[in-house]
């Protein structure tokens, strides 16, 4: 079997559409914590798209108060820019990782749930941790799973061939994709991600997501990253074909400082969002 080479790989991640320079705008202001809401209003004005589902979010049984939202401030203030920028991915990202995935076994929007419970459990363990930079936790969580959408066709046509490596061999899900490959999930992930020219920080957690003890320029976001997968996959929640085929770093919980109660109140938060169909964006 050829081997997909690197050039191969970057000719379909070149195909992924750049992130529009509106939303990338958008995305660094909520990043200044001096930001006003009336400047973010403005930005956000200028996509329809955006506008729309900010609305219609806001007025969901899950936010919505006693009075109808009907301006863009109001929605923003009532949602908190967290939820906000988890809509600008929405917008962005979320189409192209509802796709089906049949190499990895992932039914039409089951990759895009299982992303953002991950990251909304990512933002817990940050919280629980003492990991200020909650909102880079809960995009790094969003994201870290992107390469599954471009490598998905390889595994689709070779999924035997993936499950022997793992099943006889013992390997991890990703290293039989890059013995088979030349390249696993986590690492077209991360090629994604630079050409989007997000942090260097994200571009790390999304290839080392399973092998946290690798990442130099944030280890603990990594880690809560890691964390967070796996807890995911422990929940049984949209397995898939690479469910729990991965090695998890012992070493998290005690990196993070939590205990097995934390982690059991992270998991039964969790499992509270799990059918609300009102999170999803």
């Amino acid at each position: 079997m050829k081997k997909i080479t690197m050039e191969e790989i970057l000719q379909k991640v070149n195909h992924i559409p750049a992130f529009p320079a509106t939303m990338v705008k958008l995305l660094r202001m909520m990043d200044d914590p001096e930001v006003k809401v009336g400047t973010i209003k403005e930005v956000i004005r200028t996509d329809e798209g955006l506008t729309v589902k900010l609305l219609r979010v806001a007025n969901s049984a899950f936010y919505r108060g006693r009075r109808e939202i009907k301006t863009i401030e109001d929605a923003v203030i009532l949602l908190g820019l967290r939820t906000v920028k988890s809509m600008v991915f929405s917008v962005t990202v979320g189409p192209m990782m509802s796709k089906e995935l049949g190499g990895y076994d992932l039914g039409k929007e089951a990759l895009w749930r299982q992303s953002q419970l991950s990251a909304m459990t990512a933002q817990l363990i940050a919280k629980k941790s003492g990991f200020k930079e909650v909102d880079l936790a809960y995009t790094a969580g969003l994201l870290k799973d992107v390469g599954k959408v471009i490598l998905d066709e390889y595994v689709k046509n070779n999924l035997d061939e993936v499950m022997a490596l793992v099943e006889e061999r013992g390997m991890a899900f990703s290293e039989a994709e890059t013995e088979l490959f030349g390249i696993s999930h986590a690492e077209v992930g991360a090629q994604v991600a630079e050409r989007w020219n997000l942090p260097a920080e994200i571009v790390e957690v999304i290839r080392h997501h399973h092998d946290p003890a690798q990442a130099e320029i944030n280890p603990k976001l990594a880690m809560i990253c890691h964390l967070a997968d796996n807890l995911i996959m422990m929940m049984g929640i949209n397995l898939g074909a690479d469910g729990m085929a991965y090695a998890f770093n012992a070493e998290a919980l005690e990196t993070l400082g939590l205990t097995e109660t934390d982690v059991t109140e992270i998991m039964s938060e969790i499992a509270e969002f799990v059918d609300m169909d009102d999170i999803y964006f």
